[in-house]
């Protein structure tokens, strides 16, 4: 504690073992007080009101709504049940093919008509 605080003490009668007694125990409480500081770490009202309030949360789904949802997704298709369909790469290959089909049976007719006209 103080030394004006010790002063006081043995001013007024108290000897300086009591003094000292007295300012050690003062001095452990005191350092349990809530101090400004301690309280500034606190959220404030104005913190408080930058949070959601319950009507904000009610805009968001619930627990239950997602469980409805997976339901509904249950209806539509899987992962394993898309397995079957060829992908991008597979469509690709099969377009080129099915132009190099496509090209050799026009050049096929162009040779029929041509053999024909001839005639």
């Amino acid at each position: 504690m103080s030394h004006q605080a010790f002063m006081q003490l043995t001013g007024a009668g108290f000897t300086e073992e009591q003094t000292e007694a007295l300012l050690e125990v003062y001095g452990d409480e005191r350092a349990s007080y809530v101090t400004r500081d301690d309280l500034d770490r606190f959220a404030t009202k104005e913190d408080l009101e930058r949070f959601a309030t319950k009507e904000d949360l009610q805009a968001f789904a619930t627990k239950e709504d997602l469980l409805a949802l997976r339901e509904e997704m249950q209806a539509f298709a899987t992962k394993d049940d898309l397995l079957g369909f060829a992908t991008k790469e597979e469509l690709q290959a099969m377009e080129l093919r099915l132009t190099l089909r496509f090209g050799g049976m026009l050049a096929v007719a162009v040779a029929i008509v041509a053999a024909i006209s001839r005639l």
